[in-house]
């Protein structure tokens, strides 16, 4: 059995499977858009327009060309039929609502050019990392529910399918909690026992100076459209 790649940079695992190059792009759940604004600065992409929620939607100070966002949903996507060569989901199929999963697949397979790609990566909802998150924000079901999604969708078909690992770390809880306990995607407010059981669950699992660093799985399907 072949041992998961370890990536630093997911532009290189994503470059070799989209055809980022000249390509025209849309990166749902953009989040900051860092990753938007790469696949035009470094990939080389046409276009690139990223997508979110209007809260989270990133501001443009110095805007890239090519590159553009706005809010919008991925169940129902204001793009024509055919128009991207490529669709990103980076993390963030998960936090489709659960009911609305199979129509954002389906919204992504319209949008799709015929032989265009899906690449999908979602964390693994197990491991040292996951333990200490679960106490907070517990995602197992909806990182479940999502792969369920993949499996049904008729109109893109599954071409690669993997694993990778990728690093984090933090020197110590104060970090931890500033990086992961004020993360826009959370769902519920975190009471101060939520808190108390999370320290103490990081704690457990620090090295003796009070770091943390691990090795946390994502899977990755790329998917191409019919």
């Amino acid at each position: 059995m072949t041992h998961p790649e370890r990536i630093t940079d997911e532009l290189a695992l994503i470059t070799r499977h989209v055809p980022v190059q000249g390509g025209h792009l849309l990166d749902l759940g953009c989040g900051r858009g860092d990753m938007t604004r790469r696949l035009v600065k470094e990939g080389g992409a046409a276009s690139a327009l990223g997508l979110d929620i209007e809260a989270a939607v990133p501001g443009q100070a110095t805007p890239v060309e090519g590159v553009a966002f706005r809010a919008g949903q991925a169940e129902a996507l204001d793009l024509a039929d055919a128009s991207c060569d490529g669709v990103l989901m980076l993390k963030s199929l998960h936090h489709v609502p659960v009911g609305h999963m199979d129509e954002a697949l389906a919204e992504v397979a319209r949008v799709l050019r015929p032989g265009g790609v899906l690449y999908v990566s979602e964390p693994m909802a197990r491991g040292p990392f996951d333990e200490i998150m679960r106490n907070f924000h517990d995602e197992a079901e909806v990182r479940a529910a999502a792969q369920e999604a993949l499996r049904r969708v008729d109109a893109l078909r599954v071409v690669e399918d993997f694993i990778f690992l990728s690093p984090v770390a933090f020197p110590d809880f104060a970090s931890f909690e500033r990086r992961m306990m004020t993360l826009p995607t959370l769902v519920q407010p975190i009471t101060p026992l939520m808190r108390q059981a999370t320290e103490d669950a990081y704690r457990k699992r620090a090295a003796a100076d009070g770091s943390f660093s691990v090795e946390r799985e994502f899977s990755v399907k790329v998917m191409r459209r019919r």
